[in-house]
């Protein structure tokens, strides 16, 4: 592991949750209304919600937004407050985002506070450690189904005055915490900019597979110093020559990672491509690609076996490229 690798004990297993059903009533019960607008929802019209405390239901995502966009609000404002200036700056916590995901999938604390309104909403905090600086990613949330259902505030910050600030409530042991998420269904989640995992709901959603797993863990490896995420598009078009004409293929359970080093720029740069073994014979389904300058996070895509180039076929590619790994915004 490179010395600009961030690092953290545990596996990385995104899950969500945002309940979602059929009102389903008959003509002489009570019809649902909406916590926000209080629109009564028809028979046939599906029922939002993110908590099952209180009991609050909604009629769109962007009435959840909405409801709770003035606690939100309280909260970047306490943050804000009591911001040391010496903390990181907004475009810093940017490229941190990505931890977001990790510590809300293993935190390394758990604080339970409840509110005046009834419900229960939890603090996840994890400790990293990056580039010899201790840091913590601090994640706000309401809880359903055993998984984060509504994101209110999340922030990186290497001020461990800001970490006491947060730590609100009752602590809870961590091993229980995730041992009872383990029982609970997964569906998704709601951030203060949008839905997560937004796909059309008939039951369950499934957690992340161990691909998309490993693919989540290496991205947490990333340095400050590193190419910019907001930066990623101006490299995609290296991404054919480096499936054609790979430098290094690696694979490990099915995951194929393609590695080409570019010297023809102003500053060299790797770009890294993952693939994924599909069930039909020979074909390969791309999942991730990014350019990185960190020799030490290359390494890190060194798994398992190194394949012979020759091995290679551009052709048992399928032409689908998902979009990057799903990560809330910062606020």
């Amino acid at each position: 592991m490179g010395k600009d690798s961030i690092r953290k004990k545990g596996q990385v297993s995104p899950r969500s949750a945002l309940g979602e059903k059929t009102s389903a009533l008959k003509p002489d019960q009570r019809k649902y209304e909406c916590f926000h607008c209080d629109r009564e929802m028809q028979s046939h019209e599906r029922v939002l919600y993110v908590e099952e405390d209180v009991g609050r239901v909604f009629c769109s995502e962007d009435c959840i937004l909405q409801y709770f966009s003035p606690e939100i609000e309280r909260l970047e404002g306490l943050y804000e407050s009591h911001r040391n200036p010496e903390d990181y700056t907004d475009e810093e916590r940017d490229d941190l985002s990505h931890l977001r995901w990790t510590t809300l999938e293993n935190p390394d604390q758990v604080w339970c506070e409840k509110t005046i309104e009834g419900d229960y909403r939890y603090t996840l905090i994890s400790e990293y450690e990056l580039e010899g600086v201790t840091l913590w990613c601090i994640a706000v949330t309401l809880f359903l189904n055993g998984e984060p259902s509504f994101l209110y505030l999340s922030f990186t910050t290497k001020d461990p005055a800001m970490v006491e600030l947060f730590r609100k409530g009752e602590a809870l042991s961590v091993q229980r915490f995730q041992s009872d998420r383990e029982k609970e269904d997964q569906i998704k989640i709601i951030t203060p900019t949008g839905v997560k995992d937004h796909v059309p709901f008939d039951g369950l959603a499934e957690p992340w597979t161990q691909d998309e797993t490993l693919t989540a863990e290496l991205r947490c490896k990333r340095g400050l110093k590193d190419i910019p995420e907001a930066d990623f598009d101006q490299y995609t078009d290296y991404m054919e020559d480096t499936l054609k004409n790979p430098d290094e293929v690696w694979q490990q359970s099915g995951l194929f990672h393609f590695i080409k080093h570019y010297e023809d720029d102003e500053t060299p740069f790797w770009y890294i491509v993952g693939a994924k073994e599909l069930e039909e014979d020979d074909q390969l389904e791309i999942i991730d690609q990014m350019p990185t300058n960190d020799p030490g996070l290359v390494q890190e895509y060194r798994r398992g076996k190194k394949e012979a180039l020759t091995d290679v076929d551009e052709e048992t590619f399928t032409a689908e490229l998902d979009s990057e790994p799903e990560k809330p915004t910062v606020h």
